[in-house]
């Protein structure tokens, strides 16, 4: 069965890989950063299939929060140059997805919100939808 890497980023850094974490399809994960200031906070993924979570200690990051935004993300990435051929993935769902902060919890609907699907070669590859708590892609 093939794995997956899970990872996080906090722009402009390169994006980490959580050591010792295993994502295999069909695995029910969860994911939550907090920011304990602007520029420091953790990242925690838990699989509740292996029982395993890590803990991320983010510090002196390079760029401030704008502690505004919030993104669930399935995407590609490139590899020397050129993007990787693209994972069939089937259906990946983010539920109970929000973000909080001093004005409050919002979610995937919030006003402002936006989905974007991935594409390839001029050819959409991805659908994506959302509900007032969960992604859909």
């Amino acid at each position: 069965m093939q794995t997956a890497a899970a990872w996080f980023e906090w722009l402009p850094d390169a994006a980490q890989d959580f050591e010792g974490f295993v994502v295999r399809a069909g695995d029910t994960v969860q994911f939550t950063v907090a920011a304990s200031s602007p520029t420091s906070g953790t990242a925690t993924i838990a699989n509740y299939g292996t029982g395993v979570e890590v803990i991320a200690s983010i510090s002196g990051a390079p760029a401030a929060l704008c502690e505004q935004d919030a993104e669930w993300i399935v995407e590609d990435f490139d590899e020397n140059g050129g993007m990787v051929p693209f994972a069939d993935f089937g259906t990946v769902t983010f539920s109970g997805a929000s973000a909080g902060g001093t004005v409050g919890t919002v979610g995937p609907q919030a006003s402002g919100a936006q989905t974007i699907d991935i594409v390839q070669n001029n050819q959409v590859i991805t659908s994506v939808s959302t509900t007032g708590s969960g992604v859909t892609i």
